[in-house]
């Protein structure tokens, strides 16, 4: 099978922080439902030394799980769940960020009294 992308989706889906592999990596699994990263770099056109980092990434991100049979095999996460998944770990990241800033913004102020 030959799977033709559509390059606005994967453009949208790049919008959730994916990057271009992630995207279309994860695009391929909606279409197929199931597949092995070798199926997956095939028809993304994703090289195959880079499918599997794509894969790992999206796994930590929430858009897909694995199936530990010999292939592994990858199964997408529902998309609008997928996403929400996604949202919640950009606000967790951002409220991680933001408490570390505070705590620089302390640090100098200790250091420059004059800068409050």
């Amino acid at each position: 099978m030959k799977i033709q992308l559509d390059e606005e989706v994967v453009k949208l889906l790049k919008e959730y922080s994916l990057n271009s592999y992630e995207a279309k990596a994860y695009y391929v699994l909606l279409l197929l439902g199931e597949a092995t990263a070798t199926s997956i770099a095939r028809e993304a056109q994703i090289p195959q030394q880079r499918v599997y980092d794509a894969l790992r990434s999206l796994e930590r991100k929430g858009f897909v799980q694995v199936k530990n049979t010999n292939p592994k095999r990858y199964i997408p996460i529902p998309l609008r769940k997928a996403l929400n998944n996604r949202i919640r770990q950009l606000r967790l990241e951002f409220e991680i960020r933001e408490d570390n800033l505070k705590k620089l913004v302390d640090k100098i102020e200790e250091k420059i009294p004059e800068a409050k």
